[in-house]
């Protein structure tokens, strides 16, 4: 198997799911939604169905893209560039471009998990329209926003500790 067609897989299915979860959920959406809460879980802001169903799940595949794009970029830089442990050994020509692999790799994965994150942040969103008056669960929300800190935490640690490690010889 190629390396790095897991992380495509896993990529490519979270937005897949994404996109479907959206078209289940948006024609049952009032004509108006609340798309703003402040911190109690009222609601601050109105937006059309259309606007609130498109804009969201482009927000959470556009914010992947542009991960994953800046991250496919970093071979067009210089080695001197790239600001890893072990940088001196991991910016020689031959393992450079090992490095760029790895942070190609790490980026799909990192915006696989920001894209299951937007599906749970949307559903609290679709569940808070279904009420009336529309109501966010303030607590799921935090849980949620806890989530998201500790996956980025876990992804950005699993990134330092493969640069830890010394290049392949």
């Amino acid at each position: 198997m190629k390396r790095g067609f897991l992380s495509w897989a896993v990529l490519l299915l979270a937005a897949g799911v994404l996109i479907k979860l959206h078209l289940d959920w948006t024609p049952q959406l009032p004509e108006r939604v609340a798309a703003h809460f402040d911190m109690a879980g009222q609601v601050t802001r109105m937006r059309p169905t259309g606007a609130f169903g498109l804009g969201t799940w482009a927000m959470h595949l556009g914010l992947a893209a542009l991960v994953v794009g800046l991250m496919s970029l970093m071979h067009t830089l210089s080695p001197h560039d790239i600001k890893v442990p072990n940088a001196d050994d991991w910016r020689q020509p031959a393992h450079f471009k090992i490095a760029c692999h790895h942070l190609r790799d790490w980026s799909r994965w990192f915006a696989a998990a920001l894209i299951t994150w937007g599906i749970f942040f949307d559903r609290q969103l679709f569940l808070a329209n279904q009420r009336q008056p529309p109501q966010l669960d303030s607590d799921a929300m935090k849980i949620l926003i806890a989530a998201a800190i500790l996956g980025m935490l876990i992804l950005i640690g699993m990134l330092w500790l493969r640069f830890s490690r010394n290049p392949p010889r």
